[in-house]
């Protein structure tokens, strides 16, 4: 239920670090590695603060791209 309200807000604010950072996150605790590895991308791109930013490095950092 999680990632249906994190895409339907995303449908609101489109360029919220935040929302894309917890919608990884949410991804992640369901197995979806590679679908969080891209909202974390993403969330990258955006403004966050820097207790964010230092969290979307090391989830980056956590999860291989593939190749």
């Amino acid at each position: 239920g999680a990632v249906r309200k994190y895409r339907a807000a995303a449908e609101r604010a489109p360029r919220w670090g935040a929302l894309h950072l917890a919608w990884g996150r949410a991804l992640e605790a369901q197995g979806r590695r590679e679908q969080a590895r891209e909202k974390y991308t993403e969330a990258a791109r955006m403004d966050l603060s820097a207790a964010d930013r230092a969290e979307v490095v090391r989830r980056l950092g956590a999860i291989p791209a593939r190749s």
